[in-house]
């Protein structure tokens, strides 16, 4: 069976790296070599990026009900990878 992805572009548009180590994204949760890499990298490795970013949401789980915030960013995520073709039976 083929699997496939369509990329979708993981910024929410919150560009704005975290003090603390490892550095990622407050916004998509990408590390600084992965945003670079999505700008140039080929489509094998955009993939691959996305697989590790869903793993990454997926591990941290939702926020918690009264971070509106956060609960708004996982869902707009979860749509995002949704629509590329990720689904959490197959892509864990």
């Amino acid at each position: 069976m083929t699997e496939v992805i369509r990329l979708v572009s993981p910024c929410l548009g919150i560009c704005e790296m975290t003090e603390d180590e490892p550095k990622h994204c407050k916004g998509c949760r990408r590390t600084p070599q992965e945003l670079g890499a999505w700008r140039f990298g080929t489509m094998d490795e955009r993939i691959d990026i996305l697989k590790s970013l869903y793993k990454r949401w997926i591990d941290a789980g939702a926020p918690s009900a009264d971070d509106k915030t956060g609960q708004l960013k996982h869902a707009e995520m979860m749509e995002r990878f949704r629509l590329a073709g990720f689904q959490p039976e197959l892509n864990t």
